[in-house]
């Protein structure tokens, strides 16, 4: 497959909500993102684009919650487009630009922590996170039985 990384348009919201809404639904492992809040936060994905059929196959993006720290989210990948390394891209993208702005560490919640530990994460405690970032627990549907698992890469 010939794809490419790059910063969203607002051409590519649509897409964007719909492939995390597939995981949303099938699964539950992401939570909802609306279109206006994509449009909001497009500065902060990034995207894999196949680039013969101009779909976005993958994304991620970087919250910031203070000078030092940020959070992954919203990662996914087409399940078809699974194993070929684009989820290990977009997160070394995220953590490319934390590094830029600063940050120290970043963080994310996951109910596939291998993965991220095989891209040197590693497991923390969620309540060593700040409590602001719960603020989005709760409208998870899984508020009261949440397995997500917190992990964390230093990287400055």
């Amino acid at each position: 497959m010939n794809y490419t990384i790059i910063k969203p348009n607002t051409q590519h919201i649509a897409q964007i909500n719909a492939l995390i809404n597939l995981y949303v639904q099938s699964t539950q492992e992401l939570l909802p993102r609306s279109s206006d809040h994509i449009l909001q936060h497009l500065r902060d994905f990034w995207i894999a684009l196949d680039l013969a059929e101009n779909k976005v196959i993958g994304c991620a993006s970087l919250y910031l919650w203070a000078s030092n720290l940020a959070e992954i989210k919203s990662l996914a990948v087409e399940p078809a487009e699974q194993g070929k390394g684009i989820g290990k891209i977009l997160i070394q993208k995220c953590l490319e630009d934390a590094a830029e702005l600063g940050c120290q560490e970043v963080f994310a919640l996951t109910f596939k922590p291998e993965f991220f530990y095989k891209l040197g994460f590693q497991l923390t405690e969620r309540n060593k996170l700040p409590h602001k970032v719960w603020n989005e627990c709760i409208q998870c549907p899984k508020l009261l039985n949440c397995g997500e698992i917190a992990v964390y890469k230093q990287i400055l």
